[in-house]
């Protein structure tokens, strides 16, 4: 009796521990879920993905779309009778494009009748962004994952941690709390308050939906570009990745169904960049690589302008600031109007 009432008491004892353990990590992740919106602004700049927002106008591309197009600037441009949204985001490459899309398309009250869009040649190849902030931030839809395992663009494993991992706080904020450790430990009475301020700012304006997707770089421009800032760049980044450029078709073909005219636009560029080396030849061949994607879509219009602008308009060599993005903003209301009716 002794000796079964001990067994009893030993696995009464195994089940609390085993509940206190399972409590505490649910706590942990709950509190690291809250507590990794103002300090993690990868987790941020993804997040607000998935709005379903109804617009007339869509952007999308990476960061030089989420801080080059600002919304409430083209809706001024039109009077307010062209509602329009930003879904760009940091990194955001071809097979993101495609999801993000979709995504939006088959869930919003409302399609848009134009996507406007830049495709930098950096886009369509490489694998560091994909990893390091969708594979790591976005949270997947079922479909996403299944059809990234479809095209090889994942493996196996890699699509477990895409699904569930991204929704697991403990994994999702892994290597942002690695890199807080190593900040706490140069700097432990400051690194909080530090990191917190410079995140904090970022996130507010992520989740703010007033600002409809945009993040301003502010007023600041860049002092200085160096004539060799830009002569690194080389055909090929887009070798061994031609399951980008499927899913690049792929967009364009979805914008077709849903009957969207998709605008592509040459992004600016400091005036720097038009001498650099082999640079325009970069431009050149894979403008020509995309227009072989999209040919024979007649919802598919590439737009021209002179892209080499003064640096004034920069906060840094890639990305406008806010005067940029007003100038720019303005160029997009332009090339949108005469489809806008059009369905």
């Amino acid at each position: 009796m002794q000796s079964n009432s001990f067994t009893s008491s030993s696995r009464w004892l195994l089940i609390q521990v085993g509940i206190g353990i399972a409590l505490a990590i649910v706590l942990l992740n709950i509190a690291l879920h809250y507590a990794m919106r103002n300090l993690d602004t990868n987790g941020a700049s993804v997040s607000g993905l998935d709005s379903k927002q109804a617009a007339d106008v869509i952007f999308i591309g990476d960061s030089r779309t989420n801080q080059g197009i600002d919304p409430r600037v083209f809706e001024d441009a039109s009077n307010k009778q062209i509602t329009s949204l930003n879904l760009g985001r940091p990194g955001m490459q071809a097979p993101m494009f495609y999801f993000i899309a979709r995504e939006y398309l088959e869930n919003t009250l409302s399609p848009p009748k134009v996507i406007v869009m830049n495709i930098s040649f950096y886009l369509l190849g490489g694998r560091q962004w994909f990893e390091d902030i969708y594979l790591a931030y976005y949270n997947p839809k079922f479909w996403q994952v299944t059809d990234a395992l479809d095209t090889q663009l994942i493996n196996t494993k890699e699509a477990l941690s895409w699904y569930f991992g991204t929704r697991i706080p403990m994994l999702r904020y892994r290597k942002r709390i690695a890199g807080l450790i190593d900040s706490f430990a140069e700097d432990p009475t400051r690194a909080v308050f530090r990191e917190h301020a410079r995140n904090s700012l970022i996130s507010s304006l992520f989740y703010d939906e007033r600002n409809k997707g945009y993040l301003s770089r502010g007023v600041s421009a860049v002092n200085g570009i160096p004539k060799n800032e830009f002569g690194s760049y080389k055909i090929g980044i887009d070798n061994g990745y031609s399951v980008y450029t499927d899913y690049l078709k792929r967009f364009f073909d979805l914008a077709a169904r849903y009957r969207v005219h998709v605008i592509v636009y040459p992004f600016p560029w400091p005036v720097q960049a038009k001498i650099a080396p082999n640079f325009q030849e970069v431009l050149v061949h894979y403008d020509k690589k995309i227009k072989s994607v999209a040919e024979g879509n007649p919802y598919v219009h590439f737009v021209d302008h002179n892209y080499y602008w003064n640096e004034k308009f920069f906060v840094d060599p890639l990305h406008l600031n806010q005067q940029g993005a007003e100038v720019l903003t303005q160029h997009t209301y332009e090339w949108v109007k005469p489809y806008i009716s059009a369905r």
